[in-house]
């Protein structure tokens, strides 16, 4: 009998389950339980006011750092602020933040709410979708009727007379950009 060699088991690969980490990007910043949930984080806290500064800056980075971890626990508070400062420059956050503080949709239930107000004050094309702002004088159109604040006739005077200063500024930039343009091609 001569040696003969057992016979090998065919083994058996192990795949690699692969679990992508979280990261803290721009998305995550922008999504549901990010930036738009600051909207309402203070709502059922009262500050003390005057005489109390210290006690209410402590209630205010307390609910900030829970905000913070609620986001993305594996960051300590600092380095999750020194990621927010990064993530700032983002063009999705600043946009984000942008809508945050004029008051405009920013997530797909508020998109879905926002229909009902739009539909019933139809007074001409829909432009909610758009980012354009809105004409002097005419309401957000995210703002229903009974929440529109009226601006003075100085105050729309002052907002159109920016805007056409602004719209001035804009054609004469451009126009010394397409003559810096012109003198430096021939």
């Amino acid at each position: 009998m001569g040696q003969t060699q057992p016979e090998e088991a065919p083994k058996t690969v192990r795949r690699a389950v692969k679990r992508p980490q979280p990261k803290l990007d721009a998305q995550r910043l922008t999504s549901q339980r990010g930036l738009p949930a600051l909207r309402h984080l203070f709502d059922g806290i009262k500050f003390k006011g005057k005489g109390h500064e210290a006690e209410d800056l402590k209630i205010l980075i307390r609910q900030m750092e829970n905000w913070a971890h609620r986001l993305f626990p594996k960051l300590q508070f600092e380095d999750f602020l020194s990621r927010m400062e990064t993530l700032g420059n983002k063009k999705e956050v600043q946009t984000c933040l942008k809508r945050i503080r004029m008051d405009l949709p920013i997530l797909h239930e508020d998109f879905a709410s926002e229909e009902v107000v739009i539909q019933k004050e139809d007074d001409g094309p829909d432009f909610a979708s758009e980012e354009f702002p809105a004409l002097p004088g005419s309401p957000p159109p995210s703002l229903s009727q009974s929440s529109v604040v009226e601006l003075s006739e100085e105050t729309l005077q002052r907002i159109e007379r920016n805007r056409r200063l602004a719209m001035e500024k804009r054609m004469q930039k451009m126009q010394a950009q397409a003559e810096s343009q012109g003198t430096t091609c021939t």
